[in-house]
């Protein structure tokens, strides 16, 4: 064998032997923020006013919806029934590139009462994945509905004031890390409201019907898309907060590269071999979970 053949087989050799251990996702290049040195401020519960998302948590880096500028509120469309509430969120929409994995630290929804009398609501959310389930909707689009929860929120109750104009933003805390690798959905669970309460979810400026919002009842077979099924002219007032991946400690996905595979096919001349090099590559967990 040539000594040409022999130093192309080293260097391949070379070059494959770092690749053969666990290496950072390549998202790791990207890199370009810097860690926020600055102190976590306590969250506040409730803001009120029409550009509540301006006075989001100020622990938070960034909010994942920005479509949430406004809320406005859905009174003349009658009371809410409660029910399971959703909007989708992707960081990458608001937050820097180097966004994933991103540390979900809280959700907020918009709410409205219509009613005359002060409404006392006690309810939570949470963080869902993307589900398998698919919707059709009038214009032909195929959206991916809510799936499995992944993390919970804390249970809050709060007392809205009567005949309210504008809405009034809920602030749900995670108590737990949440890490999330890929777009998801904000959900909220609303209870029925007690007798002679009108409070309704208030929506943002977005009318994207796939990256939109779902609502289930709690007891029906299917989930509905609150554009193409219910008529709604935008989506949902839920927002996410959360630290970028250079912000917080959520684990990386580890990918295994290597060389599975070496073929050489003779050439013409000796030193003129043709090498085919086939390569593999493995993920961990994390990998099966959100990179479906």
């Amino acid at each position: 064998m040539s000594k040409k053949i022999l130093n192309l087989l080293f260097l391949i050799f070379l070059c494959s032997c770092p690749l053969l251990a666990e290496e950072d996702n390549p998202w790791d290049k990207f890199l370009s923020f810097k860690e926020n040195q600055a102190e976590e401020a306590t969250l506040a519960l409730v803001s009120t006013g029409i550009d509540d998302n301006q006075v989001a948590s100020p622990q938070s880096f960034c909010s994942t919806n920005p479509f949430a500028t406004s809320c406005q509120n859905t009174c003349a469309r009658g009371p809410f029934p409660g029910g399971y509430l959703w909007r989708y969120q992707n960081p990458r929409d608001a937050c820097p590139d180097t966004v994933f994995p991103f540390l979900v630290t809280d959700i907020s929804i918009g709410l409205t009462n219509c009613g005359n009398q002060p409404c006392t609501l006690s309810f939570e959310g949470g963080i869902y994945q993307i589900g398998p389930g698919r919707d059709t909707c009038a214009s032909g689009r195929i959206c991916r509905t809510p799936g499995a929860l992944i993390c919970r929120s804390e249970l809050v109750t709060v007392i809205l004031p009567p005949l309210m104009v504008n809405c009034t933003t809920i602030f749900l805390h995670l108590p737990d890390p949440c890490c999330v690798y890929s777009s998801y959905f904000a959900g909220v669970k609303i209870p029925g409201p007690p007798p002679k309460c009108f409070v309704n979810p208030c929506l943002d400026n977005s009318k994207d019907t796939c990256r939109g919002s779902w609502y289930w009842d709690g007891s029906a077979s299917d989930t509905l898309n609150m554009l193409c099924d219910l008529g709604f002219p935008q989506n949902l007032c839920i927002n996410s907060y959360g630290f970028v991946r250079d912000q917080n400690n959520c684990p990386r996905p580890k990918v295994n590269r290597g060389i599975k595979n070496i073929t050489i096919l003779p050439g013409p001349q000796i030193d003129q071999a043709q090498i085919t090099i086939d390569w593999y590559t493995q993920c961990t967990w994390l990998c099966s979970i959100w990179y479906k």
